[in-house]
């Protein structure tokens, strides 16, 4: 089994000399003798630390640049958008207030880098990923204003409207057979694909969702939700720092916990359903055991933490097997953990930027943030197989198709695109998007494939749950979330798909989950006829 990731060569050389600095001070005064000794040994030691200070504040300070610069490209993207000049007369004047908008997310920007420079290293990662999820939102209302008036364009040019949603959609071959190890191509004829294709696009045309339960009890965002391989439960981590679990069908809850230090980002289930892992803003992993009593009763017990990381855990994932943990974290690192033990088995530096979502499938890890870039890895390979590059926003969610061979990212600026994952994906060149979505007003916060593959879950910061066909772009389905305020939207954060898809669970900005019921309306017509 591999140790965990070393320390810094600095660091090392600081703790040495500090230590020996110490034997020294002992010796010298049990013997009166080694002064020099000791005051050498404490100046060196007091050099060492000053360096290492100094190399962990260039590193933060290329973090933040790194998140700034994201920002400055975000709003100049927003700005050579040539949407103002297609405008009619009166939608200029919104069109001002999106300047002034634009204007005050910059000197936001500005006043979270002063405060970055003067607060303390443990405050600065904090603040600087809660101000960057709430500017993201001051770039969705933003992109909002501009969607609206574009649609008012659209009513009155409906050829020029048509022309530009199909441009949306940038074509994707699937000619090729993808897999999560490289192979050559499959080419071979698929007569009846496009007929099996827009068969099962239709089964979810012909079906209807219908919000079951609102289920109510966290105080701050719903930041990840899960829902356990026999469909029973659901759990919630939320930044209010408690793991809730519920009954999925009943809406009933479990039980609340508050383990962590900070709020919670990501939880996962074991594939048999007896342990959660839950990761935090405090950089720290825990891990829940789901206890039966004989009562029928079940109950959350923490069971151990996991520490090694240095900045915010943002997403968890256990492997089918359930032996093994995998986790991303803002401090540019994957981890793989072994369950059994806690142990740290290897561990990747992403040197492309802090890691906001994972997705896995067999031995296939993809991972994205803040940087657009997506990284392919292989477990039990220590190097990067290849880098998914052509995208400029950071990548909020990811899915890998469950067959491996579409990787899907959803993205900052409202758009879900897709990479073909064929043998030329692993031969380390970087590859662009094969198609892009414009799904959402605003970051798409989740994105799920189902099993089959052939339809496609998105969450967004426009509160909105889309059910699209990847393969034409078509849009299935639109379900929109509550809202407890008529003057905001209830952005949604997190999605999770029952094993047998019947049951959506969708979590908010304001702390509440919705979960919907999907009902086929053959289904319903039959059983109102038996009535």
């Amino acid at each position: 089994m591999a140790r965990p990731e070393s320390a810094h060569g600095l660091e090392i050389a600081e703790y040495v000399l500090t230590a020996a600095a110490v034997v020294g001070s002992a010796i010298a005064v049990a013997t009166g003798q080694l002064a020099y000794l000791v005051a050498l040994l404490l100046s060196i030691a007091l050099l060492f630390n000053s360096v290492n200070r100094l190399r962990l504040k260039q590193l933060h300070t290329r973090q933040i640049e790194q998140v700034r610069g994201q920002f400055l490209r975000k709003l100049q993207s927003l700005e050579k958008e040539d949407r103002v000049a297609a405008m009619p007369p009166h939608s200029r004047s919104t069109t001002t207030v999106s300047e002034e908008q634009l204007a005050s997310v910059e000197r936001s920007l500005t006043n979270v880098v002063q405060y970055l420079n003067n607060a303390s290293l443990s405050e600065r990662v904090e603040h600087l990923e809660k101000t960057y999820a709430q500017l993201n939102g001051e770039l969705a209302w933003i992109s909002r204003q501009i969607s609206e008036n574009q649609e008012e364009t659209s009513q009155q040019c409906p050829e020029q409207e048509q022309t530009r949603a199909q441009s949306q959609i940038m074509p994707s071959s699937e000619s090729q057979a993808f897999s999560s190890s490289p192979q050559p191509p499959d080419v071979s004829p698929q007569p009846n694909r496009m007929d099996d294709e827009s068969s099962r696009a239709a089964n979810y045309l012909s079906t209807t969702w219908n919000r079951r339960h609102t289920l109510t009890g966290h105080s701050d965002w719903v930041s990840s939700l899960a829902i356990s391989t026999d469909g029973r439960f659901l759990a919630s981590a939320s930044w209010d720092k408690s793991l809730r679990l519920w009954e999925l069908a009943t809406g009933n809850l479990i039980e609340s916990c508050c383990e962590h230090s900070q709020g919670l980002l990501a939880v996962s289930f074991h594939p048999d359903g007896s342990y959660l892992a839950t990761g935090s803003f405090d950089q720290s992993i825990e891990l829940w055991q789901i206890e039966h009593q004989e009562t029928g009763e079940v109950s959350l017990s923490s069971t151990k933490t996991l520490t090694g990381h240095t900045g915010s855990v943002r997403s968890v994932a256990i492997t089918p097997d359930g032996e093994t943990l995998i986790s991303g974290s803002y401090d540019q690192t994957l981890r793989q953990w072994k369950l059994d033990g806690g142990d740290i088995i290897r561990s990747w530096h992403d040197e492309l930027g802090a890691i906001y979502a994972i997705a896995q499938t067999g031995q296939l890890l993809a991972s994205g943030g803040g940087d657009g870039c997506i990284t392919l890895w292989q477990l039990g390979s220590s190097e990067p197989l290849a880098f998914l590059k052509g995208n400029v926003d950071s990548v909020e969610s990811l899915a890998i198709r469950p067959d491996g061979k579409v990787l899907a990212a959803g993205c900052v600026d409202g758009s879900i695109k897709f990479w073909q994952l064929d043998s030329d994906t692993f031969t380390g060149i970087s590859h662009s998007p094969s198609a892009i979505l414009q799904a959402h007003t605003g970051q798409v916060r989740s994105v799920i494939f189902t099993q089959d593959g052939q339809t496609l879950i998105s969450g967004g910061a426009d509160s909105k749950i889309k059910i699209w066909h990847p393969g034409s772009g078509e849009s299935l389905a639109i379900l929109q979330l509550a809202s407890q305020s008529p003057e905001r939207l209830n952005g949604l954060l997190s999605l999770a798909l029952s094993p047998d898809e019947r049951l959506l669970a969708a979590g908010s900005v304001e702390g509440t989950i919705e979960v919907w019921q999907r009902v086929e309306e053959n289904s319903a017509v039959s059983t109102q006829r038996s009535h």
